[in-house]
């Protein structure tokens, strides 16, 4: 009986052992040092796309889109969990980024008015080619 009660609690330290483990794991990739660092991650992506969208063709209407229609656009496959960036910006958590952005302006319009009226983004309202 005692040789049983033994293996039953080295499985137990096994598994809690592996549970200490993964905890660790989560602690730090939610460590305010590792959220800041997707956030910058995710700022310098945004930062290098919006440059390809400010360098559009000049005189294309192909595919041209308001502030409003890209960000539309780009929620929609947020949340298709279409915007991942390899290990540096998981899908998972671009999704869930996308949708903490829009659910702080009440949608994906609040932001672009937001973007329009406060931040005062130029030609938000004119349909611009984005290559």
């Amino acid at each position: 009986r005692a040789p049983q009660w033994l293996s039953a609690l080295e499985r137990l330290e096994t598994r809690l052992a592996r549970a200490h483990v993964e905890a660790r794991k989560v602690q730090q990739r939610e460590s305010s040092d590792e959220v800041l660092q997707r956030a910058r991650a995710v700022g310098t992506s945004f930062g290098r796309a919006l440059e390809k969208v400010i360098d559009g063709t000049p005189g294309c209407t192909a595919g041209a889109l308001t502030l409003e229609e890209e960000l539309t656009e780009f929620a929609t496959a947020a949340a298709k969990g279409l915007c991942g960036s390899g290990t540096v910006l998981p899908a998972q958590d671009a999704t869930s980024a996308a949708a903490d952005l829009f659910a702080l302006f009440g949608s994906v319009e609040g932001y672009a008015r937001y973007l329009k009226d406060e931040v005062h983004v130029p030609c938000a309202d004119m349909k611009l080619n984005g290559g």
